[in-house]
């Protein structure tokens, strides 16, 4: 068995297009309540990007805020009230979201999403947890857009993350987003596709990420490895850095014995 570091996050993100998902104190309020260090056994959870994916350091991520004393504060800010059943209500309705998941794909989801749920409840919020197969989660993903939190990942191969967060984070025209519904961070992605020199991709980068963390846009939920297991008969493996075609052959070296 081998292990690699990856390029991919899993992070949850929010439903641009349902109401109270727009307002950003809310989506503050789920992020604070949400402990990652729960979420992942081996890595400290940050952004939505691992350190080693390009333009991404140390510096440019914040630490995840748990903070789930902030986030009870601001739900009463925003005209809430705890009920005897110990959730948060307003207008004589529980605050309840909708979280779509799979685990055809990733079997491990389900059990974070079981933590996630534990969280909220902990601050007065009513988690509903919507197991689907993979072919009916990528339609609520792109179609049925029926969910409030969803989780996903990043592209595996997101040595260029300005390209996920083009198809996944900018607006499309007039339209939201898949995952947001913010014209300053469409007008970063639009300025960075501009830049070519190096520095100041960088400084355009630096402030993309900051954009992303300030807007509580999402909570990553896994820094996953890249593992794979080969057979006795494998003398030499190298993995290529590159999900979608893992196996460097250049470096592969087969022993001939039985």
């Amino acid at each position: 068995v081998k292990q690699y570091p990856s390029t991919e996050t899993q992070f949850m993100a929010f439903n641009p297009e349902v109401s109270l998902l727009q307002n950003k104190k809310m989506r503050e309020v789920i992020s604070k309540a949400i402990n990652t260090d729960h979420l992942s056994s081996n890595k400290q959870l940050k952004g939505l990007f691992q350190d080693g994916v390009e333009f991404v350091n140390d510096t440019n991520q914040h630490t995840h805020s748990y903070n789930p004393t902030q986030a009870t504060r601001l739900l009463e800010q925003l005209g809430y009230k705890k009920n005897d059943r110990g959730y948060f209500e307003k207008n004589g309705r529980d605050l309840s979201l909708k979280l779509a998941l799979q685990t055809d794909e990733f079997p491990e989801w389900k059990t974070k999403a079981e933590i996630m749920q534990q969280d909220l409840k902990n601050v007065g919020i009513h988690l509903d947890i919507n197991v689907l197969d993979a072919q009916t989660y990528y339609e609520t993903l792109t179609i049925r857009k029926d969910y409030d939190l969803i989780f996903y990942r990043s592209y595996t191969n997101a040595l260029m993350p300005y390209n996920f967060l083009n198809a996944r984070f900018k607006q499309d025209g007039n339209k939201p987003g898949m995952f947001a519904n913010d014209v300053q961070l469409t007008k970063m992605l639009n300025r960075f596709s501009t830049i070519t020199n190096k520095d100041d991709q960088q400084r355009a980068f630096n402030h993309i990420l900051h954009r992303i963390d300030q807007q509580y846009l999402e909570v990553p939920i896994a820094y996953p490895n890249e593992v794979f297991v080969t057979s006795p008969k494998i003398k030499q493996f190298e993995f290529s850095g590159q999900t979608d075609a893992p196996i460097n052959y250049d470096k592969l070296k087969v022993s001939h014995h039985d």
